[in-house]
């Protein structure tokens, strides 16, 4: 059986846990999540990422947040929105990146989206 919704951590939750990773890596100099508009509107970053972070080498990461069991799915939205978009990843202008939280590990897997993933 799945695990029941009310089991995985929130999206409040998540981002927290995100922000302590981005601030216990020396790497990262900042980061960013965006507020939600008075309207009520869709917060995420071209309606895909959830935040995104800056490291020392001035390189920007979109990423996406999301619990474990749903990496998969999140990585076909990206995949969905890049070719809707007809972005190309290949310039090396950004990374992307989804993290998901494992409850029963503590961590996030981290997985990174590049050209080869997207074939």
């Amino acid at each position: 059986m799945g695990k029941d919704k009310k089991d995985m951590p929130s999206e409040k939750i998540i981002n927290k846990l995100a922000k302590k990773e981005f601030e216990k890596d020396s790497k990262i100099t900042d980061y960013w999540f965006p507020i939600k508009s008075r309207w009520g509107l869709e917060k995420d970053i071209f309606g895909v990422f959830d935040c995104l972070i800056i490291d020392n080498l001035g390189r920007i990461t979109f990423i996406q947040l999301t619990t474990k069991p749903n990496i998969r799915a999140r990585v076909k939205k990206i995949k969905d929105w890049i070719n809707k978009k007809r972005i190309n990843i290949i310039t090396g202008a950004f990374s992307i990146e989804v993290w998901g939280w494992s409850e029963k590990e503590k961590e996030f897997k981290k997985i990174i989206i590049n050209y080869k993933s997207l074939l």
